[in-house]
């Protein structure tokens, strides 16, 4: 309890901690949340009836004890009951910031996999022509069989190229730090 009262809850995404947080872990802590505020608040008042109350009463009279409990009271439930809503608001803050980190993530992941797909069919494509151009090259006049060689090297040279670009190491995918964007 001392652990969620610190802002140490698990998603908080301002302390710099873990922000996967998922919906079966949101209903744990808020059950949490309902089990143990409850038994702060009559810890708390148990404490309080015992030892100032009483001390308030027995030497500043029933006046003073009433009005001293009245703001007591009245600070009490509502500073535990803000307290327990801050914790929900970090969760839920923790949680929405996870699913757009996800969703971030996924669509990079797509796009690497289009751009990837992309790019294997048109190395298939120019591999296609080129050996479409090699195999015409021996049946036409020399003249025109030196530029459907050269046009050949040239694809050659397309195919290389993209075949480097697929396999240059890739910058990890990974979402980014900051959950506003």
């Amino acid at each position: 309890m001392l652990d969620l009262l610190r802002g140490r809850a698990k998603g908080n995404p301002k302390n710099g901690s873990d922000v996967t947080t998922s919906l079966p872990t949101l209903r744990r802590q808020v059950q949490t949340l309902k089990r143990w505020v409850p038994v702060g608040l009559v810890i708390v008042v148990c404490l309080y009836e015992l030892g100032p109350a009483r001390w308030v009463h027995d030497r500043l009279g029933a006046d003073v004890h009433f009005t001293v409990e009245i703001v007591v009271f009245g600070t009490i439930g509502p500073l535990l009951t803000y307290v327990a809503l801050e914790l929900l608001s970090r969760w839920l803050e923790a949680r929405e910031a996870a699913e757009r980190q996800a969703a971030l993530l996924a669509a990079a992941r797509e796009h690497v996999e289009i751009s990837r797909q992309l790019n294997d069919d048109a190395i298939q494509t120019l591999f296609a022509a080129s050996a479409v151009l090699s195999a015409v090259e021996d049946s036409v006049p020399p003249d025109l069989a030196s530029q459907l060689e050269a046009t050949g090297e040239a694809l050659d040279q397309a195919i290389r190229q993209l075949r480097a670009h697929i396999q240059r190491p890739q910058p990890p995918t990974e979402a980014p730090d900051d959950p506003s964007i």
